[in-house]
């Protein structure tokens, strides 16, 4: 009997940790990481493609590390915000120049 429960405990724990990460998927979380990964492609893209001043260039560049950097580490939506902003800022950047 004991070990019957031990059994559908460790059944119900391992229910359990495969529910977690499924739970923690926020369904705006997705369009989030995919506009930061658009903007920090997109910059990306400009870095390699565009002929900007030397400053502006190596300004943006850091944002696009930056960046990536946040979509790296990105956890939450404030943090896939923030990624796109920064690639943003790159962006506007070359944009000037």
């Amino acid at each position: 009997m004991t070990g019957v429960l031990v059994g559908a405990a460790a059944a119900a724990v391992l229910v359990a940790g495969a529910l977690v990460p499924l739970l923690r998927r926020v369904p705006g979380r997705r369009a989030a990481r995919a506009g930061a990964r658009s903007a920090h492609a997109r910059l990306g893209h400009l870095l390699a493609t565009v002929d900007a001043d030397p400053d502006l260039a190596r300004r943006a560049n850091e944002r696009w590390t930056t960046a990536g950097a946040l979509l790296a580490r990105a956890e939450s939506a404030a943090d896939l915000a923030l990624a796109e902003r920064t690639a943003a800022e790159g962006i506007a950047l070359l944009a000037r120049s």
